[in-house]
């Protein structure tokens, strides 16, 4: 959630309404499902605690550009689907499902995204959750090889994105925090396991919500020296906009930079919170290498924090969608 962009005044709503293609906001057909909340997972091991957890009595099959089958609830009107992994995917199935006749989605709804990501070890541990202020797309942006061509990091700023950097609301991310901060997270042994590799405070914690910022890339990068350029991306991102950021990044994923894309399209933005909950160590276990961490991820025991991150998920989201 950033910052309240959006509409005020009969013009704009009819705008908002015009935009959606319809009499009334999403479709507006008297016979359309009202959403109250909107939770927006990327594959299906997100969206299975959800489905695990609850029972959902209405399912509308995936239409159009909609990536998968939307499953709701009649008895406290949440929903819930999955947009599809890359911003490729997620921002056109976002906006099919802003667009959805069967759908009541307006101003009045708030759009959840609970996803998993990684996490550098400095920053916080295997299953915690973070609520993001902002969200930065770190792909806009000119990128070298040879990093004695560009510095930092073999990356320079390339003209001004105004899709690079989306702040969301922050009295309702602070609602949000307030509303989660003691929320009891789940944990286990194999999590326990790979945090001890760190030696690291921050690493060795055991899960908890905190608040902190996202990046989003098509990229799957590994190893201290990659997470080093996305922070720096998102630091020199946010304060081109805001100056004063005194803020940090805690995850790495896929595609928030499009759903945030498509929702402010449709003056939604201020609707929109992210939990991102760390399933992975972005940086490498200390006295190895990126490659050593690259292929650990990519054996049966990488991704140690993959179970309680599905479940971290789930349980933030969870809390959300029923107490703001």
């Amino acid at each position: 959630m950033r910052r309240r962009t959006l509409v005020g005044g009969s013009l704009a709503a009819g705008l908002l309404i015009t935009l959606l293609g319809g009499g009334a906001p999403a479709g507006g057909a008297d016979s359309a499902f009202r959403v109250d909340k909107l939770i927006l997972t990327t594959f299906d091991g997100e969206q299975e605690p959800f489905l695990r957890h609850h029972r959902w009595d209405r399912t509308f099959p995936a239409a159009g550009g909609e990536f998968a089958p939307i499953h709701c609830r009649t008895a406290d009107h949440v929903c819930v689907t999955m947009t599809g992994t890359t911003k490729s995917k997620s921002g056109p199935s976002t906006m099919a499902l802003l667009r959805d006749p069967r759908l009541q989605l307006d101003r009045q709804s708030l759009f959840i995204v609970a996803g998993i990501a990684g996490i550098r070890s400095q920053v916080g541990t295997l299953g915690s959750a973070g609520l993001a202020d902002w969200i930065v797309d770190v792909d806009l942006g000119s990128h070298f090889v040879d990093r004695r061509q560009a510095a930092p990091h073999g990356w320079l700023p390339f003209d001004a994105y105004d899709q690079a950097a989306y702040r969301l609301n922050a009295e309702l991310v602070s609602q949000a925090y307030r509303a989660t901060r003691q929320l009891t997270l789940d944990d286990d042994r194999t999590a326990e396991a790979e945090r001890a590799y760190y030696g690291r405070a921050e690493a060795a914690e055991t899960p908890r919500v905190q608040r902190c910022d996202t990046a989003g890339s098509d990229g799957f990068w590994v190893g201290a020296d990659w997470a080093d350029k996305a922070d720096r991306i998102l630091r020199e991102r946010i304060t081109a906009v805001d100056p004063g950021y005194r803020g940090y990044r805690c995850s790495s994923e896929f595609e928030d930079p499009a759903i945030a894309g498509a929702l402010k399209r449709l003056g939604l933005l201020d609707r929109l919170l992210v939990v991102r909950t760390a399933s992975d160590f972005e940086d490498q276990r200390p006295g190895t290498s990126p490659r050593a961490l690259y292929d650990l991820l990519r054996s049966p025991a990488g991704f140690a924090g993959y179970n309680i991150s599905r479940e971290n998920a789930y349980r933030v989201a969870w809390q959300l969608a029923h107490t703001l």
